[in-house]
């Protein structure tokens, strides 16, 4: 799984779609307050949602060019997902929409890319590319999110759990290049 309980935490990628309503990453239980899903929603923004509880960004994302994502909670600065900060393009993104929850990822099932967690009645699987994943147990600074945003990081970097840049162009696997070793299995296409 990823990061659990309300603990600090930053989400990374680069995602290019034309799509919404699309997961680029989940994981926990499908209970109030227990989930963390990274999606691009029905209007094209990036949104993060823990069932119960919201953030909406306001760049639109979905328009078929390459954009730098980040999430970043800091437990230190509240405990609801109200309180994240989301990055696009290195700059932060206003938050269009809220709703305060707070946030106590559960430890169940495993962390998914592109698709949400497997007790989802309905999977919105992602349409489109993703590479450069990240994710860290530390809240990123706006500094370090630009600063890393187009470098690739080394695995002895403070805070980081898993590094999937997604080289792979054959096989079943995406090697995780961060400290953990937490190799991705690749599902469906």
């Amino acid at each position: 799984g990823g990061i659990t309980g309300g603990q600090s935490r930053t989400f990374e990628a680069w995602i290019k779609t034309e799509a919404s309503n699309v997961v680029i990453a989940s994981w926990g239980a499908d209970q109030p307050g227990q989930q963390w899903l990274v999606k691009v929603n029905d209007a094209g923004q990036l949104r993060v949602t823990v069932n119960g509880g919201y953030v909406v960004g306001s760049k639109v994302i979905n328009n078929g060019r390459w954009h730098p994502i980040a999430v970043v909670f800091d437990a230190n600065k509240g405990t609801s997902i109200d309180q994240a900060t989301l990055f696009v393009d290195g700059l932060n993104d206003p938050i269009s929409s809220s709703q305060a929850k707070d946030v106590a990822t559960a430890d169940v099932g495993e962390l998914r890319i592109g698709q949400s967690p497997g007790n989802e009645p309905v999977n919105q699987p992602f349409v489109g590319e993703l590479t450069e994943v990240r994710l860290w147990n530390v809240p990123r600074t706006a500094s370090q999110v630009d600063g890393a945003m187009c470098r690739r990081v080394s695995a002895s970097m403070t805070g980081l759990v898993a590094y999937w840049p997604c080289y792979e162009t054959a096989g079943t696997k995406i090697l995780d290049y961060g400290p953990n070793g937490h190799h991705a299995e690749i599902q469906g296409e």
